[in-house]
């Protein structure tokens, strides 16, 4: 349903609309409130976000400044608005959870406030409802007045007995309403932020979603959504057994149900999605419990089990999302150093410390993804510590790439060529000269030696026709023939001498042919998104217009979680190349420009509620 229609006042008596409710001693959200009211009421029926941006006294340009000044970014005036747009204004964007918590931080509010409000709700007139074990003794009514209408029977006696039973008819049905009232809004909160946000909801309101199933068991709607809350929570706390009932139970009248959730409810009861995800979890659990009944600090079967888990999250890098994969690599890496802590005989230790190597050279690289290279250097040395304590030279010549990829992406061109060139010397087996190399003459060409970056890709060349043995894990750790030659296009492009534009195009498309070829879980979605952005690139460098177009407006809905940090710098190159003076006023080359600056803002640092991820 549309916002009703709003009486713009000139922006001078906005300000001393707020200057004098300020001066009232109206504090920010109690202004906020009023800039919401219709102007019946002295209000502009301003929406949620950006009641708060005038009661913060701030111009969409003010606010855009501000947030690129903190955070980075892009962001523009009309970015903004468009964020204030959502749900019901026109072209709007969804603000996701990390826009929120920094909007909060520029407006000095909290994202809970500005979450309520985006949908017309105000949190900070919504009752709370306390936990059912605190609640004692005979219902009872409060003294206070009620700050909203359709609450009011709740805010002025919250029943207070733990006995349900016991309680009149009338009390009953006032507490329903309440909680009916109170789901309403975590509904509306799952509709604004997504699925992936459910342990939130969980974790913050558990007295409200506790007493929604105690009181509404006629409503089967209402408990389909507490229940499938609750197997969301037995998830994470690794309660495997309970995941399937809950969804069991969960399953019923969805049709009004949030759509991810109404997606997410047959998901959890099915026997092949989620099945295999729940004998992982009760796997993981039996070989903890494996490691303690070893009766050493470090057996054999621990290693193994370690090891697997490691080559699973390696491979598992190239097509899932990075926030859940950092979170288990996080909880690995604190598994490793407990056992190093103990007390192993000399070859288990090595072995420990290989591993330590391999899950803090991952985390590395997902920093680097992240576009977090203060921590991706420090993940890196960690590694590189560890290989050394090893003795291992394949993880010292991995190790020695990716920091020379995290140079690279950060922009010290001469540092990656240097990085890459000292690990050569330990890459005596599988495709780790292949990597080195190609890193070498991707960053020679990115600073303009020419003649460097060919004898680098001849040198690569020749490694990949004599390589000898396999690498010991693949997934990251490996270097494809399909890795290989998008890299060679990246560099063809680079050099930026027209008649390499053939080779660049070739490689490119060899790429993303040779990748499909190969098993799903070994596509790297990286890899792809990168070559095709390459195309779109030579494609552009060609003059042609429709076909860069044609090819990049598909990539530009690539899922957030899949936005690396270096899909973005090669989404941003695009943008300076359709900003050079030959495309002038083209209609076309404007839409693309505002639909990439659109795109680079949303990469997959947001899945972290702080912006950074931890080390």
């Amino acid at each position: 349903m549309a916002p009703p229609r709003r009486r713009h006042l000139p922006k001078p008596t906005r300000k001393q609309r707020n200057a004098q409710w300020h001066r009232d001693g109206l504090d920010l959200d109690q202004r906020a409130h009023r800039f919401r009211q219709p102007p019946t009421a002295g209000g502009i029926s301003a929406g949620g976000l950006e009641s708060y941006r005038l009661a913060a006294d701030l111009s969409q340009t003010d606010v855009a400044v501000e947030y690129t000044d903190r955070y980075g970014g892009s962001i523009t005036g009309q970015i903004v608005s468009k964020w204030e747009a959502w749900p019901h204004g026109h072209k709007p964007i969804q603000p996701g959870l990390l826009v929120l918590q920094r909007l909060a931080a520029i407006y000095h509010t909290t994202p809970a406030n500005l979450v309520a409000t985006i949908d017309g709700e105000d949190l900070r007139h919504t009752p709370s409802i306390p936990a059912p074990s605190a609640l004692a003794g005979p219902p009872r009514v409060e003294s206070a007045e009620p700050t909203r209408s359709s609450a009011g029977v709740a805010s002025r006696g919250l029943i207070a007995n733990p006995h349900l039973d016991e309680l009149a008819p009338g009390q009953l049905l006032e507490l329903l309403t309440h909680l009916r009232e109170q789901w309403h809004l975590q509904v509306k909160t799952d509709n604004l932020l997504g699925a992936q946000y459910a342990l939130i909801t969980v974790h913050g309101h558990p007295p409200i979603i506790d007493a929604i199933l105690d009181v509404a068991r006629d409503d089967r709607l209402m408990v389909s959504w507490v229940l499938f809350r609750r197997g969301e929570q037995a998830r994470a706390d690794r309660r495997a057994a309970q995941v399937i009932g809950f969804a069991q139970a969960a399953r019923g009248p969805t049709e009004l149900l949030p759509a991810p959730m109404r997606a997410a409810i047959p998901q959890q009861a099915a026997p092949g999605a989620d099945i295999e995800r729940l004998v992982t979890m009760a796997a993981e659990d039996s070989a903890r419990f494996g490691q303690r009944a070893e009766g050493t600090n470090v057996g054999t079967t621990t290693l193994e089990q370690l090891h697997a888990d490691v080559g699973r999250i390696a491979l598992d890098y190239l097509t899932k999302p990075l926030y859940p994969l950092f979170l288990e690599l996080l909880d690995l890496r604190d598994r490793v150093f407990a056992l190093l802590d103990g007390r192993q005989q000399p070859r288990q230790t090595m072995e420990l410390y290989l591993l330590t190597g391999q899950i803090c050279g991952l985390l590395a690289n997902a920093s680097k993804d992240f576009g977090c290279f203060g921590p991706a250097h420090t993940q890196a040395r960690t590694a590189w510590l560890s290989a050394e304590l090893a003795g291992h030279d394949g993880l010292r010549a991995w190790v020695r790439g990716t920091q020379s990829l995290i140079a690279y992406w950060e922009g010290r061109y001469q540092d990656a060529v240097d990085l890459a060139a000292g690990g050569m010397p330990y890459a005596t087996k599988g495709s780790a000269a292949v990597r080195l190399a190609t890193l070498q003459a991707r960053a020679s060409a990115r600073y303009g030696d020419k003649q460097q970056a060919l004898t680098a890709l001849a040198l690569a060349a020749d490694a990949q026709e004599h390589q000898t043995g396999a690498d010991e894990v693949s997934g990251v750790f490996a270097f494809p023939e399909a890795k290989h030659a998008c890299n060679r296009g990246t560099t063809y492009l680079l050099l930026g001498d027209p008649a390499l534009l053939p080779d660049a195009e070739t490689e490119c498309a060899r790429a993303i042919d040779l990748y499909q070829t190969m098993p799903a879980a070994a596509r790297s979605i990286g890899d792809i998104l990168a070559s095709e952005l390459d195309l779109v690139s030579v494609y552009l460098e060609r003059r042609d217009l429709d076909g860069a177009a044609s090819r990049l407006r598909p990539l530009l809905h690539t899922p957030v979680e899949h936005r690396i940090d270096s899909i973005v710098q090669r989404a941003g190159t695009l943008e300076g190349i359709l900003e050079r003076p030959e495309w002038g006023p083209a209609p076309l080359a404007r839409e693309l420009r505002e639909q990439i600056r659109l795109f680079c803002p949303y990469s997959a640092a947001g899945a972290f509620p702080s912006g950074m991820p931890p080390l």
